[in-house]
């Protein structure tokens, strides 16, 4: 947040410091210590211990808080989250020693990754993470027993398609009607085929709070929906704000770390909280602020489940697009801006590719709120019936401006803004920006394919919940963002909609099988769209119910028993009449790679390459050089697993390889690889070092490379 930002917020943020109750921790830390490890998350944050004064009697020490400016930092008017002790004077805080215990226990105690430095992973093309690609060996196994068990087919490894699902955005209409479609796929055989799922707004929700537990979705999926049943946004406000006020610390909390980390504010803290009090558990809205994107991990790192991907958009300042964005489990991603972090430092403050701050990780819920934020409850409600009633009353005075925020075409989204990752990157087109204003994806269109697209997968299966699905907008504006950045997906049928472009051709059919032959590479697309099922039931048409007062309204958050049973059943009953084409679009994929129709690895290169193999390396280039260029199922090619292996390096080279490739991917991997005989060869080809790679080998505790590595960047720059 910027000065003027700051100067502006001023009066109602630095009162907020009032609001939060306090807690107490167990562990006997000395005060010294505590101001020593708060101070360390932040360049920005001065802690200094005085002797106390002024304070109810009993207090053995003060706190004072006060701006700083270090370096590049933005000089702000720093506030703490904590209540009562503290009094305000002449823009300092002073606190007594519990109300500092309460804050070391927020954002010390409760913060693994806080002695951390976080990289930025910037790349030409998209290619997945380390962990990622970890994740999918782990998959493949599970995948091959099911495809096995499904089709009836023993694929290897290298056969095997890649499966992926697609969840459009629609509210709780698509939570709901997701929680049909996976519960049933997974009864059908077909979710363990599945690598990855894509989802964007209220598709994403469901699959988020089933992927912070091991349950399966034959399990989970009933009790989503009795959760949905009971939403808390479908309460009256009174109940939402006594819900609140019922998760105590976490709620104040919450937007302290806004604060104090230089985050703005935001609705959609409320929302996400919101949603979590309605689809999470009781024990993990217990443990609100400690589950975050990362908490995921141990659920899905196994390979048992599908991985979760969800979207979200960020407005480019200069155009009239949109920056989209990825989360996972493992990393947080821009195609646009060809750059990446871990999921836990997602929300820290970066510069030029280095976290500089150390905040606990970003709230899960919140994610899920911004995810969604198409549907949020409207800015004046938020203030009318919630922050109004916060005591005391002055504090949120000037809320009203804050989250008064434009709405963005005729749609209710009220955006919250993170710390821009990829700020001071040289090149980069988001350089110059702080701060990112994060909004739903649905933005740009609501079937969130961009993820699947960037994995080049065999197959997509895609449940479309969105409210135009008669006229297909959603669909053919994914097909337009496929075709403008040159990835692979087949044609749609255009001919209906050149007479009336509100009509499309499959918007009638229980679903449809999209295939370009084997020459065109592309995924097979099966597309399953909310329409009337007379298999299912003779009088129930989605489309009827979808008007204002229609209970399948985008808005709406109140869904009966009946009305839960009507959108969930209607696809499992899709699901089940596409199960045979599901199956034989699989042994479609599964044909044309064992023939090597549809070649998207070259696997003699990738197993030489890794292996090490020089001279059979430099008898596939000479044959084709043009296999340099092919990615593998984890997205990267062959020269990527070479940072430790000079010899394989000098025939890319030799053979016309840009050893600069992904912005020095290469250098990073050989410094995390201890080679240093790589590094000195890249130099000597013009590679010049990174802050990157000398932080990569420290993390990965290679002490002398990194003495080596700083020594070689210092002589650089002078």
């Amino acid at each position: 947040m910027t000065h003027t930002s700051h100067k502006k917020y001023g009066a109602w943020l630095s009162s907020l410091s009032i609001l939060c109750l306090l807690s107490t921790i167990s562990a006997e830390v000395p005060l010294n210590q505590m101001v020593e490890e708060f101070n360390a998350l932040s360049p920005e944050l001065t802690l200094a211990l005085e002797p106390a004064k002024g304070l109810p009697e009993g207090t053995s020490a003060m706190l004072d808080l006060a701006s700083m400016q270090t370096g590049g930092m933005k000089t702000r008017k720093l506030m703490t989250p904590l209540q009562a002790l503290a009094k305000l004077e002449n823009n300092i805080i002073k606190l007594s020693q519990d109300a500092v215990q309460n804050l070391y226990n927020t954002f010390v105690t409760h913060n693994p990754y806080k002695k951390r430095k976080a990289l930025v992973r910037s790349f030409e093309e998209f290619t997945i993470c380390p962990e990622e690609a970890a994740y999918l060996t782990k998959r493949a196994p599970v995948s091959i027993a099911a495809i096995k068990k499904l089709t009836g087919i023993q694929v290897t490894q290298k056969e095997l398609p890649r499966i992926a699902v697609c969840l459009s955005g629609g509210g709780f209409r698509a939570t709901i009607g997701s929680s049909g479609v996976m519960e049933e796929l997974d009864r059908q055989g077909v979710w363990s085929t599945v690598a990855v799922v894509g989802s964007l707004s209220g598709g994403c929700w469901g699959l988020t709070a089933n992927s912070i537990n091991a349950l399966d979705f034959q399990t989970f999926g009933p009790l989503l929906r009795q959760r949905a049943q009971n939403t808390i946004i479908a309460k009256p406000l009174e109940e939402e704000v006594k819900m609140l006020f019922q998760m105590g610390n976490a709620f104040t909390d919450a937007l302290a770390r806004d604060i104090i980390f230089g985050d703005t504010p935001s609705v959609i803290e409320i929302y996400g909280i919101l949603l979590a009090l309605s689809l999470f558990s009781k024990e993990e809205i217990g443990r609100y602020l400690s589950i975050s994107l990362d908490s995921m991990v141990p659920f899905v790192a196994d390979g048992q489940k599908p991985l979760p991907i969800f979207t979200a958009n960020a407005p480019n300042e200069n155009t009239l697009a949109y920056y989209w964005f990825e989360f996972t489990p493992y990393e947080v991603a821009s195609y646009d801006l060809k750059t990446a972090v871990p999921a836990w430092a997602w929300g820290r403050e970066f510069r030029k590719g280095v976290s500089v701050t150390s905040p606990p990780p970003v709230p899960l819920g919140k994610v899920m709120g911004i995810c969604g934020s198409a549907v949020s409850l409207s800015t004046k409600d938020i203030y009318n019936h919630v922050l109004r009633k916060l005591k005391p009353e002055f504090i949120f005075k000037h809320l009203k401006e804050v989250t008064n925020v434009p709405l963005i075409g005729s749609i209710r989204a009220f955006p919250t803004t993170q710390h821009n990752f990829s700020y001071k990157i040289p090149g980069n087109p988001a350089e110059n920006t702080l701060n990112l204003t994060f909004v739903d994806a649905g933005m740009s269109f609501g079937v969130p394919l961009p993820p699947l697209l960037h994995r080049y997968p065999d197959v997509i299966l895609i449940f479309d919940f969105s409210a135009n699905v008669a006229d297909g907008d959603e669909l053919f504006k994914a097909e337009a963002y496929a075709r403008a950045h040159d990835l692979p997906f087949p044609h749609l049928d255009h001919s209906l909609r050149s007479v009336n472009p509100r009509v499309f051709n499959i918007s009638e059919e229980i679903y449809s099988v999209y295939d370009d032959g084997p020459e065109a590479n592309a995924p097979i697309v099966v597309y399953v769209p909310m329409v009337k099922n007379p298999n299912f039931s003779k009088t129930f048409d989605p489309r009827a119910e979808m008007g204002p007062t229609g209970f399948l309204n985008t808005f709406n958050f109140l869904y009966g028993q009946r009305e839960t049973e009507l959108i969930s059943g209607l696809f499992k009953q899709a699901v089940i009449e596409a199960k045979p084409a599901i199956i034989d679009t699989i042994k479609t994929a599964i044909e044309r790679k064992k023939s090597g129709q549809k070649t998207s690895t070259a696997p003699d290169l990738f197993e030489a390459v890794k292996n090490n193999d020089a001279a059979q390396v430099n008898k596939i280039l000479t044959k084709s050089p043009d296999s340099m260029k092919i990615r593998d199922q984890a997205g990267h090619i062959p020269l990527y697993y070479a940072g430790n292996k000079l010899e394989i390096v000098k025939l890319f080279h030799d053979h016309g390889a840009d050893l600069r490739f992904e912005k020095d991917i290469l250098l990073f991997n050989a410094a995390g690889s201890n080679s240093k005989d790589v590094i000195d060869y890249l130099m000597s080809k013009g590679v010049r070092i990174t802050p990157q790679a000398v932080m990569c080998a420290q993390e990965q505790k290679h002490p002398d490379l990194t003495a080596y590595l700083l020594e070689k960047l210092r002589t650089q720059t002078h």
